[in-house]
C-alpha cells in the first residue's frame, strides 16, 4: 500500500501536469485545424463574389459586426489586465517567487539527502526529511497562518527583513507611478525607538563564558534608507509621511534625544571597535551596542555593521547638535514635518503617547500605505503576534486604504492619518 501511495503522490505531482498540457496541446491543434477549414470555405465564398456592390456591402457589414464586437474584447482584455488573479505582472512574480522559494527549500535539505542510497538507514531518513515537508506545508499550518486566525486576512509567510525587502522594491517604483499631485503618499508608522533606525537587528553570541547581545545594521537596510532619502525634495514625485511612536522596548534608555552619532556612516564591527577605543571613559554607549564594543571576537561576524551611538560623560565635550541621533534622524531623511498642499518629499512627525496610535494600530508591526488618490490605494501589513506565534505580510483590502464616511469604523488609512494630524512637530518620548 505505501509503495502505491508513493506512485499515486509521484503521478499527481509530476506526470499529471505533463499529461494536462498535453491534452490541452491536443485540444488547441484540433481547434487550429477546424479554425483553418473555416477560414477556406470564407475564401471560397469571397472568391465566388463578381459584383464589387456586393464586395463592398459585404466589407461594411462585417466592419459594422466587428466593431462592437472589438470593442468588448478590448474592454475585456482590458479589464482582465488589471484584475490581479489574472495580472501577467502578477503572475509572473508568483511563478518566481514559487520558483525562488522551490529553490531554498532543496538548499534546506540538501545536506540530509547528500550522498544517499536508498536501503536502510539511508532510506529511513528519506522517509523522514518527506514527512517533515509534508508537516510544513500541512493544510492546517497554512490555513492557521492568519491575522487574528481569520481566514479571510491570510499572511505570506516571511520575517521582517523580507517584508523591509519588499517595501524597498515598492518603493523603487513609486516615482514612476503616474499621479496627480500630491501623489502618489506614502503612510507609515515607525514603532520603535529613533536609536533603532539606526541599530535595528538585535544580535547574540557566546564568547567564552559571556553572552555578547547588542543591535547592528545591514547593507540592504542601509540601502533601504537610502532609497527614502532619494525621495527628499521639495519636488519629489513622492510625498511620503512617517509617524514615529517611540515605544522603548525593555532596558531602552529614557533619554533618546540625549544621544550623538560618533561617525555618520555605519561601521564594521572591527573598525567600530577601533574607533571606540580612544573614546573610552568619555563616552557612555548606547546599551544596543555596549556589550558589542567590547568584543575579541568578530572576524567571522563581517555581515555586522553598527553605529557608534553614545552620550558624553560629565566631564566630556559633545560633538555638536548636528551629532545629535534625533537631529540626524530628521535632517538627513527627512525634509520636515509639514508638506505642502502639491509637494513631494519625506515627512516625520512624533506621537506623544501610546494611546493615540490606536488600538488596532498597536496590532501591527508595521504598515505601509501607498495612495494613488484620495479614494485609493495600495497597502501591506507586516503582523508579529508572539500569542499565536505566526508573523508575515498581510496584502491590506481595497476596505482598508481610504476614508470612510461619517458613522462607520475608521480604516487603518484613517487611524494613520488621525494620528499624523495629532502627531507632534518635535521630537518627543512616547509614553
Amino acid at each position: 500500500m505505501r509503495v502505491l501511495a508513493l506512485l499515486w503522490k509521484g503521478f499527481r505531482t509530476f506526470w499529471w501536469p505533463i499529461i494536462a498540457i498535453v491534452l490541452l496541446a491536443i485540444a488547441h491543434i484540433s481547434d487550429l485545424a477546424a479554425i483553418k477549414e473555416w477560414l477556406n470555405e470564407g475564401w471560397d465564398f469571397w472568391s465566388q463574389l463578381k459584383s464589387w456592390k456586393v464586395l463592398g456591402g459585404s466589407i461594411l457589414v462585417g466592419v459594422l459586426v466587428a466593431l462592437p464586437i472589438s470593442i468588448v474584447i478590448w474592454f475585456a482584455v482590458f479589464f482582465l489586465r488589471w484584475m490581479a488573479p489574472w495580472n501577467m505582472d502578477v503572475r509572473l512574480a508568483v511563478r518566481r517567487a514559487v520558483r525562488g522559494y522551490g529553490r531554498h527549500l532543496r538548499d534546506a535539505v540538501q545536506d540530509s539527502l547528500a550522498n544517499l542510497f536508498t536501503w536502510g538507514d539511508d532510506r529511513k531518513r528519506v522517509e523522514l526529511v518527506a514527512a517533515s515537508l509534508d508537516g510544513l506545508s500541512d493544510e492546517e499550518v497554512i490555513a492557521s497562518h492568519c491575522e487574528a486566525g481569520s481566514r479571510s486576512r491570510p499572511l505570506v509567510f516571511c520575517n521582517f527583513q523580507a517584508y523591509a525587502h519588499a517595501v524597498a522594491k515598492i518603493l523603487d517604483i513609486l516615482p514612476t507611478l503616474r499621479c496627480e499631485r500630491p501623489y502618489p503618499q506614502v503612510w507609515t508608522i515607525f514603532k520603535r525607538p529613533v536609536c533603532d533606525w539606526y541599530n535595528t537587528f538585535p544580535i547574540e553570541w557566546e564568547e567564552g563564558a559571556k553572552v555578547i547581545r547588542g543591535q547592528v545594521t545591514y547593507g540592504w537596510w542601509e540601502k533601504y534608507k537610502s532609497t527614502i532619502v532619494s525621495l527628499k525634495g521639495r519636488d519629489s514625485a513622492v510625498q511620503f509621511h512617517r509617524v514615529v511612536a517611540h515605544i522603548p522596548w525593555p532596558g531602552s534608555p529614557k533619554d533618546p534625544e540625549a544621544y550623538y552619532l560618533y561617525h555618520p556612516e555605519p561601521l564594521f564591527l572591527g573598525q567600530a571597535i577601533a574607533k571606540a577605543l580612544p573614546l573610552k571613559g568619555q563616552v557612555e554607549w548606547h546599551p544596543s551596542i555596549a556589550a558589542l564594543l567590547e568584543s575579541l571576537d568578530y572576524e567571522d561576524k563581517r555581515d555586522f555593521q553598527i553605529y557608534l551611538i553614545g552620550k558624553p560623560t560629565p566631564n566630556a565635550a559633545n560633538p555638536g547638535k548636528d551629532s545629535l541621533v534625533v537631529e540626524h534622524f530628521q535632517t538627513s531623511t527627512h525634509d520636515g514635518n509639514n508638506p505642502g498642499p502639491t509637494e513631494g518629499g519625506v515627512y516625520v512627525r512624533y506621537l506623544q503617547t501610546q494611546a493615540s496610535l490606536g488600538e488596532r494600530l498597536r496590532d501591527y508591526d508595521d504598515v505601509f500605505i501607498v495612495k494613488f488618490s484620495r479614494s485609493s490605494g495600495f497597502g501591506v501589513a507586516f503582523i508579529d503576534d508572539e500569542i499565536r506565534d505566526i508573523n508575515g505580510l498581510r496584502y491590506l483590502a481595497r476596505a482598508e486604504l481610504g476614508p470612510t464616511e461619517a458613522g462607520t469604523s475608521s480604516t487603518l488609512f484613517d487611524l494613520i492619518a488621525g494620528a499624523w494630524a495629532v502627531a507632534a512637530k518635535g521630537f518627543c518620548v512616547c509614553q
